[in-house]
């Protein structure tokens, strides 16, 4: 996202004084069929996953997919890097995985006057930057880091907030949205606290046919085994929500209050005529819509 050299539209270039450089306000990537271009979206997708949620156990395998034209990869690290500008402070984060471990992770920070490694982990273990607060609960919580797991994925299920900012980046400013996605930017809609007036007099101007979006609450157990119910019951902190799938096109949201499991679905309204409104599930509604 960093701009050329290009003068003619110079205007429309947010600078950005303090690293003296200038970031485009949008990019696309093109090209032919079978060029690459899921696959930069899924290597995305890998990482946003891997920071974000990581994997629950110890021996599970890291779901990496190796470049498989060339037979020297199919044996080599993947790796994966990034450059961020968050609050005037450049984050360079990387790591490389096979499917049984992680290899390598960096941390490091850039600012208008200097550069510092946060951290370096390789096979050996892992170092500090020495202005670090807490080393000894850092090397603590590396002990406890299992070798599928990012440390940074770690550190924050430990409390450690030392790195918050570049994770933060991965689970609330990275929005992935592809065609098989179509729920993951809207799927807090159902809370019945966001679903106002002002969305559906917005949508009344869009002309796509509905009259209102609604929630409905459901009963969890209806669409859930027991099993489910309880493996969600432990994942689920208190007021936090997730979209459970049911099927191919069923979506509901499902928030925990008061430490029990609530369910809702998003449906659509539509006329009929000169007779009542009509409910549609959402997942009925166009891709377009």
């Amino acid at each position: 996202m960093v701009a050329g050299r290009e003068r003619r539209h110079g205007h429309r270039v947010p600078r950005i004084e303090r690293f003296r450089t200038r970031l485009l306000p949008i990019a696309a990537i093109f090209g032919g069929n079978a060029s690459g271009k899921t696959n930069f979206f899924r290597a995305l997708s890998f990482a946003r996953l891997l920071v974000v949620d990581g994997t629950s156990q110890f021996g599970e395998p890291i779901p990496v997919e190796p470049f498989r034209f060339d037979e020297g990869s199919e044996t080599r690290p993947s790796r994966f890097s990034f450059e961020v500008l968050i609050d005037d402070v450049i984050y360079g984060y990387s790591f490389s995985v096979t499917a049984t471990a992680v290899e390598d992770e960096e941390l490091n920070i850039q600012t208008s006057t200097v550069k510092k490694t946060l951290y370096t982990r390789s096979k050996d273990g892992i170092q500090f930057y020495r202005s670090l607060p807490n080393t000894d609960k850092l090397n603590m919580v590396f002990k406890l880091t299992r070798d599928n797991q990012l440390f940074l994925t770690s550190s924050l299920a430990h409390n450690v907030r030392d790195f918050h900012s570049i994770y933060r980046w991965f689970d609330e400013c990275l929005e992935l949205i592809a065609p098989d996605s179509r729920f993951a930017p809207i799927k807090y809609l159902a809370d019945e606290y966001v679903l106002d007036s002002s969305i559906n007099k917005t949508l009344s101007r869009l002309d796509l046919g509905l009259i209102r979006l609604d929630s409905q609450e459901v009963l969890i157990d209806s669409f859930l085994s027991n099993r489910m119910i309880i493996e969600i019951q432990k994942k689920l902190k208190a007021r936090q929500s997730a979209i459970v799938g049911v099927g191919t096109s069923s979506r509901y949201l499902v928030t925990r209050q008061n430490g029990k499991l609530r369910a809702r679905k998003l449906v659509t309204y539509h006329h009929r005529g000169h007779g009542p409104e009509v409910m549609f599930e959402f997942a009925d509604e166009s891709e377009g819509s």
